[in-house]
């Protein structure tokens, strides 16, 4: 005869299985930091050369982008990167720039886990290139990750770096800094609690100079 447990015992059944030691998988465990960051820009002030009087300002910036780094720790799942979100703040941590200081991108790009190979199991000598091989011949490995640069400044920020510069006279030159969001799904095809870096470094550097005519 079939004895059918209550439904409220099947809960704590299940909850008694996982805490006698039942693995639930890996984890994602990867550190994302940004650098290189940067927003020059030059105001000019075209002076008449006789009387010095000013005759317009001439404006031009250059816009560097950030470039991604991710550390990834032995014995970390693999991530493909499906987004990422940039906001501009400043120094008193307001999103710099209005909408214009946020941007969104969509991605598509894989990151290997933490394992590199070895050759066999009879050679311990690592493929740290790739890490796809049978388990047996998986060694955690740490790895430094550079995705390259990531294309979120735009032309409104950098026209707002100019703005606030010349509204100052040339005397305030924005402090900024950069919130980075990454999102994706692990090599078991479970979203991942989204990679953050805050308060990045955004370097600014405002020029001032003055020609005649």
């Amino acid at each position: 005869m079939k004895r059918l447990l209550p439904a409220i015992a099947l809960p704590l059944l299940l909850a008694a299985c996982g805490s006698a030691g039942t693995s639930f998988g890996p984890t994602v465990g990867m550190t994302p930091s940004v650098d290189n960051a940067g927003i020059t820009v030059t105001v000019n002030q075209v002076v008449n050369a006789q009387t010095g009087a000013l005759k317009r300002l001439e404006t031009e910036y250059e816009i560097k982008q950030p470039s991604l780094r991710l550390v990834v720790a032995p014995s970390s799942l693999g991530v493909t990167l499906d987004g990422y979100q940039l906001t501009v703040k400043d120094s008193a941590g307001t999103r710099f720039g209005g909408s214009e200081g946020q941007a969104q991108r969509g991605v598509s790009t894989h990151v290997m886990s933490g394992y590199a190979c070895q050759t066999s199991s009879a050679d311990a000598t690592l493929i740290t290139s790739t890490d796809q091989c049978a388990g047996t011949l998986k060694t955690p490995y740490p790895r430094n990750v550079d995705l390259g640069s990531l294309v979120l400044l735009n032309d409104s920020v950098a026209s707002a770096v100019v703005e606030e510069y010349v509204a100052s006279s040339g005397t305030n030159c924005p402090t900024l800094k950069l919130n980075v969001t990454l999102t994706g799904r692990d090599d078991l095809n479970r979203s991942i609690t989204p990679l953050q870096v805050q308060n990045a470094p955004l370097a600014v550097t405002c020029n001032l100079t003055t020609s005649e005519e």
